[in-house]
């Protein structure tokens, strides 16, 4: 995620589920996305807000697997279908 879009998180954060529970109840009232907006806007005090269930929260890093790892990994995949190639191709002649 960008530096800028998790500055606009920071912002929005304290009002993402009043913006959440709002966005919900116009929407099953009928009104159009494009209608949502001043009310949303009001809720966030700026002229913008994130209507998506993704925050900064969402995305979780996760550590990295060590090249040795990978390496053990794929020569184990290639002991296990060791000679499948050859099976399959004389199955099918």
């Amino acid at each position: 995620m960008g530096q800028a879009c998790r500055r606009l998180d920071i912002l929005l954060e304290p009002t993402h589920d009043q913006v959440l529970k709002r966005k919900e109840v116009l929407s099953k009232l009928g009104i159009l996305e494009s209608a949502q907006d001043v009310q949303l806007y009001s809720i966030t005090g700026y002229p913008f807000c994130n209507t998506s269930r993704f925050t900064k929260y969402f995305y979780k890093p996760v550590q990295l697997r060590s090249a040795p790892d990978i390496v053990a990994d794929i020569t184990g995949i290639e002991q296990e279908t060791d000679g499948l190639l050859e099976e399959i191709l004389s199955v099918t002649k």
